[in-house]
């Protein structure tokens, strides 16, 4: 009762409705007081400078560039691994097949040289004896046997002897060593004499079968001599005239 009195009787005191104080100040209430917190709270932290989210930039770039570096370096390490892994098994596969190939070929050219080695002392022991009693037949034998070795040998690897059957010179599989005139037409580019046989391996022609080929030549009109014959006849007769004409001048 006392207070309000007071304020009733103190024209200084100013009851606004707004809360402000007689000289244009805002009173502080609790309400005010709690609220300016909250709105520190709602503004968060400073936001970091453009510079500083610009390094962190390069630097996550540097980084996928490094692992990407790395990466292509174990990349192209276990590729030189993988070629070299790749070049030593092909030149252990070409060792074997060369190994498989060639060695049987140099087994056969071995068991032919021995036959080459027992030629030559047959030939020298058969020198020995005077040329009456020489006999070449078993020589000449063993030649042919050579021949047939050979034969065999190549045959053992897929290579044949072959002749044509046709009569008719055919390039493809025959070359021709020489020429043969003929004056008979028919006869033109056909087999005259047969050389060497050719080889084949499979379908392929590995040496061509060596001949002699005929050429037709046209027979050339050659003007025949006058004949002794006649010449002496000629000359008989003429001796003859000269003889009578000779008797009848005596008789006159």
């Amino acid at each position: 009762m006392d207070e309000e009195t007071d304020r009733h009787q103190d024209p200084s005191i100013s009851h606004s409705p707004t809360g402000e104080s007689p000289h244009g100040h805002a009173e502080a209430g609790p309400e005010q007081d709690v609220d300016e917190p909250a709105l520190a709270d709602e503004a968060g932290p400073a936001a970091r400078p453009i510079w500083l989210e610009t390094l962190d930039g390069i630097a996550n770039q540097q980084q996928r560039l490094s692992d990407m570096f790395d990466d292509k370096l174990r990349y192209d390490a276990s590729r030189e691994v993988i070629i070299d892994k790749l070049h030593q098994e092909i030149q252990d596969y070409r060792n074997d097949m060369l190994g498989k190939i060639i060695l049987p070929v140099l087994k056969d050219l071995m068991s032919l040289d021995n036959e080459v080695i027992k030629f030559v002392k047959d030939r020298r022991d058969l020198e020995r004896f005077p040329p009456e009693k020489q006999d070449w037949s078993e020589l000449l034998r063993q030649v042919a046997m050579f021949h047939d070795d050979i034969v065999e040998i190549l045959d053992r690897y897929g290579v044949t002897m072959f002749e044509e059957e046709s009569e008719t010179f055919n390039p493809r599989t025959q070359r021709s060593l020489d020429t043969r005139l003929t004056e008979t037409q028919e006869h033109h580019r056909t087999i005259a004499e047969r050389i060497r046989p050719g080889f084949r391996w499979g379908d392929q022609v590995v040496r061509n079968e060596e001949v002699i080929v005929y050429k037709y030549q046209a027979p050339q009109e050659t003007s025949l001599p006058p004949s002794d014959d006649a010449g002496e006849n000629g000359h008989t007769l003429n001796q003859e005239h000269d003889t009578a004409s000779e008797g009848t001048s005596r008789d006159e």
